[in-house]
């Protein structure tokens, strides 16, 4: 870093925005779609109390852990749209665009 201030490569941020981060939060999108799709544990002999208990806290489990990558994801959409903008202050003030 300079001693004029902050720096910051463009293309660098560009690429993170438009592609990195994106991608992450591509990668939460399917875990999230599978926590809260709750599948039955019960089998030919039909319900048993202790698998119906293991069941329900699992499926709370299931739904908190989906819930906070959800909000991850929302969390790293909102970085990309904001570095996006972030870059094209930057351009503007170097006359870019």
């Amino acid at each position: 870093m300079s001693d004029e201030g902050f720096e910051i490569d463009l293309a660098d941020a560009q690429k993170a925005a438009d592609v990195a981060l994106p991608n992450l939060a591509n990668h939460l999108r399917g875990p999230v779609t599978v926590l809260f799709s709750h599948e039955g544990l019960h089998g030919p002999g039909g319900n048993m109390p202790a698998v119906d208990n293991v069941q329900s806290v699992y499926a709370h489990y299931t739904d908190a852990l989906a819930e906070r990558l959800r909000h991850g994801r929302e969390v790293i959409d909102a970085t990309a749209r904001t570095l996006r903008d972030i870059v094209t202050v930057y351009r503007r003030a170097d006359g870019q665009i």
